[in-house]
């Protein structure tokens, strides 16, 4: 139903963004064929143009899934202006949508099989292991092709989501209602006793554990993985990202022609799942 109505859809990319982004975005919108009619690209621009790309858009779709950002102020702006948001159901995000009346939540995933690098950490305190971490969050796009298709073939209640998504962005997030529910914070921690929380060894902090909360959902090591449907067509796009500096494509490539996930590695498998190669069973 998506690739039908994608037809119906302008594509508004805005941002900041390096020379090479810039060049790896045009290269996909070029491999994948895509109207570039239908795309309308802004990098890096002026702040005082940000309230025209608002009031220009009807859904905003923002796809957070790294330990970085925990809030999502261009949410905020964008309710505001009566954008109705697309966001990933992930930490402060969550807080900010309310999923089906003023804009919907993507399913995230964490997918977890212990590797060398939990062995590294525990043992030396690698940082390096916070942002391998960061990499094993992945986003279900059945949902989200989902909820997008539903607001382009349901006008009405895309109109309804608006207007919600103004008036409790107005309701939640005014200067006056952030200073309250500060003041509320400041109350609540200070009443609270401070030692009944344990030390934490900054050199090791257990980012699993500590950040469990963030996506929809945490898998066990025991979840098994499998090709999605059209797995080849999706694996082909990682020839034109900067990937292959990372892992071998071609021997990747064989290993899932011949269905031998078992013999892929952690990181392997965590690239795979971003992309949309890999679907997980749960």
């Amino acid at each position: 139903d998506f690739l039908n109505n994608r037809n119906k859809i302008t594509l508004i990319l805005a941002g900041s963004a390096t020379e090479e982004e810039i060049v790896l975005i045009n290269n996909i919108i070029d491999y994948l064929e895509i109207n570039k009619s239908k795309i309308k690209i802004f990098t890096n621009f002026d702040d005082n143009l940000k309230p025209y790309i608002y009031k220009a858009s009807d859904v905003l779709v923002s796809f957070v899934d790294n330990l970085q950002e925990t809030f999502g102020i261009s949410v905020v702006e964008a309710k505001f202006f009566g954008v109705v948001p697309i966001v990933t159901d992930w930490d402060g995000y969550k807080d900010i949508v309310d999923d089906g009346q003023d804009g919907f939540k993507i399913k995230t995933y964490s997918y977890y099989e212990r590797s060398v690098f939990d062995y590294l950490n525990e043992g030396f305190g690698f940082y390096s292991y916070n942002y391998i971490y960061s990499q094993s969050i992945f986003i279900d796009y059945k949902d989200f092709f989902n909820k997008i298709n539903y607001l382009i073939e349901n006008k009405d209640q895309l109109k309804k989501m608006s207007i919600n998504a103004k008036g409790s962005a107005i309701k939640y997030f005014s200067w006056k209602r952030i200073i309250e529910q500060y003041l509320d914070l400041w109350e609540t921690l200070y009443n609270r006793n401070i030692k009944q929380y344990k030390n934490y060894n900054l050199l090791y902090m257990n980012h699993r554990n500590i950040f469990k909360d963030y996506p929809s959902f945490v898998s066990s090591e025991y979840n098994s993985l499998v090709l999605k449907e059209n797995w080849e067509k999706n694996f082909s796009v990682l020839k034109v990202a900067p990937i292959e500096k990372y892992i071998d494509l071609d021997k990747v490539y064989v290993l899932l022609k011949e269905n031998k996930l078992q013999l892929l590695d952690p990181y392997t498998k965590l690239l795979l799942l971003k992309w949309n190669v890999l679907d997980m069973v749960f």
